[in-house]
């Protein structure tokens, strides 16, 4: 297969990857059984992408991550069957096949696709527009927003294509169309209730215009111990709250009572080196929150152990001494940096199908070409 027909095929998979994780976020499977966008279908269409990245180059270095984190897959599959680290870790491996930008370009488009198509089908009434959906499904906190099971998910994939437009055509238009983009992502993000959203946008947009390509790898070593930092300062919550402390109170209300669920999932499901079964049901209403557990670091700690999170803050920290590519880093940046700090009270930026970040890093820690001169943000198309 020649490097364009593959290119081609690539694409056209990475559109059907990105469909089903979209319509695996709204409410499709709630209401028609005749196609169910199940997690094993957003697994295989993983799989064929990376098969296809087989036709690629390949070097050492992409040997030996694609067997490690294979291997880990495998292991997390043996442990845990059906579970979400298993396509973080298998979107690292189909990006590493991946040019940067190709992923950037097919991602933005299949995404703002996949995102009108479900919003066209609430328009229709085909799926519920708006409304309480917790007695249906079971789980407190389902609120429909065009044809979204929760307002939060609409508004993190609006974040996300904002921060994709800005970072493709910022060298193309003028800057009051960025900004007629960017206020409008605000004013949707503000009607959805959604603050992470608008402060996600915030950062991100900050990082593009203000961010140094000088010191960009710096900054993602500072963004890796970050991550580690707020893993710690997680567990450091969940250990030591306490309820009757007013101080405690207060911090627990700041953060939307997730110090009270994080002490409560620490205590079912201590720390362990690969994580443990999910054992509280979280469609269980007498549970503390309701079943909800939003907090990427504390979530992936306790869920996939110490070897799940330590993978993911490694494979950050290893990008920053991938030589050359600083241009790409810094838009991986624009992405990456938002999802760092909301990482820490929510699990969206985490999940492969929320955004390409876990793809993008594939493909830096693998691609060899040196752009510090040569490229431009005008060449992502």
């Amino acid at each position: 297969m020649n490097h364009v027909l593959s290119k081609k095929v690539n694409n056209f998979f990475y559109f059907i990857f990105v469909f089903l994780s979209i319509m695996s976020l709204s409410s499709w499977n709630q209401f028609h059984t005749f196609f169910n966008f199940s997690s094993m279908k957003i697994i295989i269409s993983l799989l064929v992408i990376i098969i296809i990245g087989l036709f690629a180059n390949w070097n050492i270095k992409r040997l030996v991550l694609e067997t490690i984190l294979l291997l880990m897959a495998a292991i997390y599959y043996y442990l845990y069957k059906d579970t979400y680290i298993i396509p973080v870790l298998l979107a690292v491996v189909a990006g590493s096949g991946m040019e940067f930008k190709q992923i950037l370009n097919v991602d933005f488009k299949s995404r703002i696709v996949s995102v009108l198509f479900v919003i066209g089908l609430s328009l229709f009434s085909v799926l519920p527009k708006s409304g309480d959906g917790a007695i249906l499904t079971g789980f407190h906190f389902t609120k429909y927003c065009y044809g979204f099971t929760y307002p939060n998910i609409l508004g993190f994939q609006i974040a996300v294509l904002t921060l994709e437009f800005i970072i493709i055509y910022a060298g193309k238009l003028k800057f009051r169309y960025l900004t007629l983009w960017v206020l409008l992502s605000f004013l949707f993000e503000l009607l959805l209730n959604y603050e992470t959203g608008s402060a996600a946008i915030l950062i991100g947009v900050c990082t593009y215009y203000f961010l140094s390509k000088k010191i960009v790898n710096r900054t993602i070593r500072y963004g890796a111990y970050l991550m580690l930092v707020l893993t710690v300062f997680s567990v450091f919550i969940a250990e030591n709250y306490n309820s009757m402390d007013g101080n405690w109170f207060n911090f627990n209300t700041l953060l939307s009572y997730r110090p009270e669920i994080w002490q409560y999932y620490l205590n079912a499901m201590p720390i362990k080196l690969f994580g443990n079964l999910q054992t509280i049901n979280q469609k269980t209403i007498g549970v503390v929150g309701f079943g909800a557990f939003d907090g990427a670091y504390l979530q992936f700690l306790l869920l996939f152990g110490v070897i799940g999170i330590g993978t993911l803050i490694l494979l950050v920290w290893l990008i920053s001494f991938k030589k050359g590519l600083k241009e790409y880093k810094k838009l991986s940046l624009v992405l990456l940096i938002p999802i760092i700090f909301t990482g820490f009270t929510e699990t969206n930026g985490f999940l492969v199908t929320y955004g390409p970040t876990f793809f993008l890093i594939g493909s830096l820690l693998i691609q060899e070409m040196d752009l510090n001169k040569s490229a431009s943000l005008t060449s992502l198309d």
